[in-house]
Order: C-alpha cells, then sequence, then structure tokens
C-alpha cells in the first residue's frame, strides 16, 4: 500500500511537472511571438556612401524601417537618377503596396569627412546637388519632433517636372558627419501631403548605429 501510493504520488508530481513543462512552454513561445511581432518587420541596413575627398565612410551605418502600407521599390522607375546602380548598399527607396506610379519615399546614407565643414542644408544636400536640374522652389513647411533624431525641418522644393518633401538628419561621426536625406516625391505637389506622415514615420524610426 506504501508503495503504491508512493508511484500514486510521484507520477501525480510528474503529470504537474508535465503540465508546468506545456504551460512555460507556450507561455515562453506566447512572449516571443509578442517580442517578434513588437520589432520591425521589414529594417534596412544602410552604409554611407564614402566621402569624395578623403573616401572614408565613417564608423556609423543607418537602420531603416518600412513605413506602414510601404514596401522597399524593386522597379528601375521611378526610381531617382541618383541611386544607380541598383545594387548600391547607401540608400533604399519603397514605393505604396500594391500600387504602381505614385509617391516615392527615398533614403539615402551619406559620410561627410572632416575635410566638409560646410553646413548641411536642402540645397547642398546629398539629394540636392544630384537632383538633374536647378531648384527652382524650396520652402520650409514644418518642423517636426522625431524623437531620439530630435526637431527636423521638412522642406519643400520643385524642379521643373517633379515636387519633393526632404528631412536631413545630421549626426557627428569619429571622422566627420553622416547625412541622412529622407525624401518624398512625385509628379504632382498634391501627391505629397497626404503621406506626409509616412515620411515623419521613417524620418523618427531611422537608428544611426556604431558598425
Amino acid at each position: 500500500m506504501i508503495a503504491s501510493g508512493d508511484r500514486s504520488h510521484i507520477g501525480l508530481t510528474g503529470k504537474h511537472s508535465v503540465r508546468f513543462a506545456v504551460a512555460l512552454v507556450i507561455l515562453f513561445s506566447v512572449s516571443f511571438g509578442h517580442l517578434c511581432f513588437s520589432a520591425p518587420e521589414h529594417e534596412y541596413e544602410l552604409i554611407p556612401i564614402p566621402d569624395g575627398k578623403d573616401l572614408s565612410r565613417g564608423n556609423k551605418k543607418v537602420l531603416v524601417t518600412a513605413p506602414k502600407d510601404w514596401e522597399a521599390n524593386r522597379q528601375p522607375s521611378p526610381r531617382p537618377i541618383w541611386l544607380e546602380p541598383r545594387d548600391i548598399d547607401y540608400a533604399i527607396t519603397f514605393g505604396l503596396s500594391g500600387k504602381r506610379g505614385g509617391p516615392v519615399l527615398s533614403v539615402c546614407a551619406n559620410h561627410r569627412g572632416r575635410s566638409d565643414a560646410v553646413t548641411v542644408s536642402p540645397r547642398n544636400s546629398y539629394m540636392g546637388v544630384n537632383l538633374e536640374t536647378d531648384i527652382e522652389q524650396l520652402k520650409l513647411i514644418k518642423t517636426i519632433d522625431a524623437g531620439a533624431n530630435g526637431k527636423l525641418d521638412v522642406w519643400r522644393f520643385r524642379t521643373y517636372n517633379r515636387n519633393y518633401l526632404l528631412v536631413v538628419i545630421v549626426q557627428r561621426d569619429t571622422a566627420g558627419r553622416i547625412e541622412v536625406d529622407i525624401d518624398l516625391s512625385a509628379k504632382g505637389g498634391a501627391q505629397l501631403m497626404p503621406y506626409l506622415s509616412s515620411l515623419e514615420a521613417v524620418a523618427r524610426f531611422i537608428r544611426i548605429i556604431d558598425r
């Protein structure tokens, strides 16, 4: 009877152990799934363009999170001309999910070495300098709170065939400065404002970290 009771006690304990272990696995799985769901689903890594004079790229990399309802643009058009060739690692463009011919969101990382002491502005930013045509109109439309990236200006400018909203982030680097150009562009200016929040979201979640 005592032996039987001992076996019964051991068996009961074993069942509780199994149930406890299963509960832990389920809890861990749910927690892990929640963590994975909360993490950025589409994050892209950019390495800044080398400075033209000292050819340095600094010691930083730029992490870009795709905004909601946008996806990495794999189409050759309307990809901005300064983002060629296609196998670059310093820029990424996004288009609206499931749509073609609409606005384009672009992010480009550029390094400015110690020899480049010029203050970064929309006109001399990497994107501004590399436009095919002169900027015909330039206007500051608002300043946004980009969290860890600080207060950032949103500029609106136009060339003869395209309209842009531009945000520029500049961060110190041991070998100079990292410049991140974030722009939203379209043929018509009216196409831009409905997606201003997407531009702001990209700027807010840009991360410049050591590499």
